[in-house]
């Protein structure tokens, strides 16, 4: 079975947060895992195939950040998920650079470009 973004996400339980008796799930990065591929290839997949995956789980997760959306990754999480990456990438033989980190600075370059492109449309009108 092929790796996908889904594969870099571990389940916890934490007690629920409304004080109840029971418990919830909720999913967070593994980091552990991200941290491991960028000083080592995964020794059941192919660079290729992580490569892909994690070109998957962060293009979604910026998706959804970048159209008013909730991410699911936090800005710390997405920074070494694009460092590992980067990293994969370039094992695979794949130069790839993104020109932000995180969340935060594909915001900015989001609304650069956005202002940009308003400022182009309102100088040619």
């Amino acid at each position: 079975m092929a790796i996908t973004s889904g594969d870099f996400f571990v389940t916890r339980t934490q007690p629920d947060p409304w004080g109840g008796a029971g418990e919830t799930t909720v999913e967070d990065v593994d980091r552990d895992r991200l941290s491991q591929l960028i000083v080592a290839p995964d020794p059941g997949e192919g660079d290729l195939d992580v490569t892909l995956a994690l070109m998957d789980l962060v293009r979604d997760d910026l998706l959804v950040s970048g159209t008013g959306g909730v991410p699911s990754i936090r800005d710390e999480d997405m920074r070494v998920a694009i460092r590992a990456l980067e990293r994969v990438a370039a094992r695979a033989g794949h130069e790839f650079k993104l020109p932000f980190r995180d969340h935060s600075a594909w915001h900015g370059l989001w609304f650069a470009m956005v202002l940009t492109a308003t400022t182009r449309r309102v100088e040619t009108s």
